[in-house]
């Protein structure tokens, strides 16, 4: 992207976000929860996040990163323009985004990752779907199998959220190569570059299950939500070949807590 079509997508996306006050007062809160902040109680969390944030949990599983640096706030405005920019093309996609950055924060304080990491899963999450906004939308919401065109057309949304993200501010350079990694395989058989194990960044590792089980556990056009347990049977058949097996096994520890949690609430005292 060059730097006339950069200035060009700040536009809109500026012009999206006068359109979207209330959606931007949510994404707001996503730097408290990347951080932990108990400054987060003064404002009312969604019962998604109510219930990922368990108080009860074990000690962190602790799974090797690198700290990196802190955004500022630049760079949060910008991200948060472009998550409204997308919420302004495909709604359906950005509410999937939302969910899944309340899951992967809550995944990345389970393995005991750094805030510094813990915001960029944050950003990434918000916006690893932002490349979608150059797939037509009858292919994003056809009730059915894509054709190998139509797949390989939404395959490229990669690379496009990762230019269109760079391009609005370098940066969220780091973001940027999160996002573009955000469909690589345990195994090395994703996309687009093939990355493999370590190889590919935490934070893209958890953001690929993430978006996997918030995708299965979601209604879509064309099938209905898989309950829980099944999701998770499905991300542990896979882990190991598409998924990181330690990503794989908090989000499972935070779903059981959750879900045993359920339970104790509903037994009468």
């Amino acid at each position: 992207m060059t730097s006339a079509q950069g200035v060009a997508a700040t536009e809109v996306i500026c012009a999206a976000q006068a359109r979207r006050g209330s959606y931007h007062r949510l994404l707001a809160r996503l730097r408290e929860i990347a951080a932990g902040s108990r400054n987060a109680r003064h404002s009312r969390p969604s019962a998604n996040t109510r219930s990922l944030a368990d108080k009860d949990a074990p000690p962190p599983r602790r799974v090797t990163s690198s700290p990196g640096h802190r955004l500022d706030e630049r760079a949060w405005r910008n991200a948060r323009m472009l998550a409204a920019l997308l919420e302004d093309e495909h709604a359906y996609t950005a509410e999937h985004s939302t969910s899944v950055v309340e899951i992967a924060c809550a995944v990345a304080e389970e393995c005991g990752l750094p805030e510094a990491v813990r915001e960029r899963v944050a950003l990434a999450a918000l916006l690893h779907d932002v490349g979608k906004i150059v797939v037509p939308t009858e292919i994003l919401d056809k009730p059915g199998p894509l054709t190998p065109r139509e797949f390989e057309l939404v395959k490229r949304h990669t690379l496009s959220g990762a230019a269109i993200i760079v391009g609005t501010d370098p940066e969220l350079a780091e973001i940027a190569a999160i996002v573009r990694a955000s469909h690589e395989r345990f195994d090395g058989r994703g996309y687009p570059l093939g990355l493999a194990g370590e190889e590919i960044p935490i934070e893209a590792r958890i953001v690929f299950v993430c978006d996997a089980y918030d995708a299965m556990t979601s209604r879509r056009a064309y099938r209905r939500p898989w309950p829980e347990a099944l999701a998770l049977a499905e991300l542990h058949r896979s882990a190991g070949t598409q998924f990181d097996p330690q990503v794989v096994d908090a989000l499972t520890a935070i779903v059981r807590r959750q879900r045993r949690r359920r339970s104790d609430l509903a037994e009468p005292h």
